[in-house]
């Protein structure tokens, strides 16, 4: 575990100072928020940070400082129990496209070797008509729109359960007349 000492180096040595992050994390989260849980996800994000510079410096230099922070702070937000900070809204306050920051996230998970899923997010879509079972909510879409199904478009993850099936009253109403 790295000290805050060593923590605050590494963040000035890619140019992220620690209060930017925790005046950042304050921005996202929602009026009426845990101050606590700010802090947390501040202290998280800098951690994440420099823990993956010590691990692989040249993987991390060379990019813009606003964009790893994008990452770290998105990591860290989704590690947090009870909070939810949208990709849009993390690229908006940073300056930065999502597709960027998600890339840098996806480098920062495998160079610390974590593993960290959304709290929206499931491992399998089950095909409310075939019964097929999908690894992306975008394929099980596809899937339903090949078969005529038009009102796929509408579906969305929360409407899921925790096992992939769907649970949503309104979207299964529209798409009963396919069964």
């Amino acid at each position: 575990m790295l000290s805050d000492q060593e923590t605050r180096e590494c963040l000035l040595c890619l140019r992220i100072p620690l209060e930017k992050i925790k005046e950042t994390v304050e921005t996202l989260l929602p009026a009426g928020h845990d101050p606590a849980a700010a802090d947390r996800i501040a202290e998280r994000a800098a951690k994440l940070i420099s823990t993956a510079y010590l691990k692989d410096r040249i993987a991390l230099c060379g990019g813009r400082p606003s964009v790893l922070m994008a990452a770290t702070i998105y990591l860290a937000a989704m590690m947090e129990k009870g909070v939810y900070v949208s990709q849009n809204k993390i690229a908006k306050a940073l300056n930065t496209y999502v597709l960027s920051f998600k890339k840098r996230a996806d480098q920062i998970e495998s160079l610390l070797g974590i593993e960290i899923t959304s709290l929206y997010q499931h491992k399998r879509y089950i095909c409310p008509v075939h019964g097929e079972t999908f690894n992306c909510l975008n394929d099980l879409k596809a899937h339903l729109w090949s078969k005529g199904i038009r009102s796929s478009s509408l579906i969305r993850v929360k409407m899921f359960n925790e096992d992939g099936i769907l649970v949503d009253e309104n979207i299964l109403k529209k798409m009963k007349r396919y069964f």
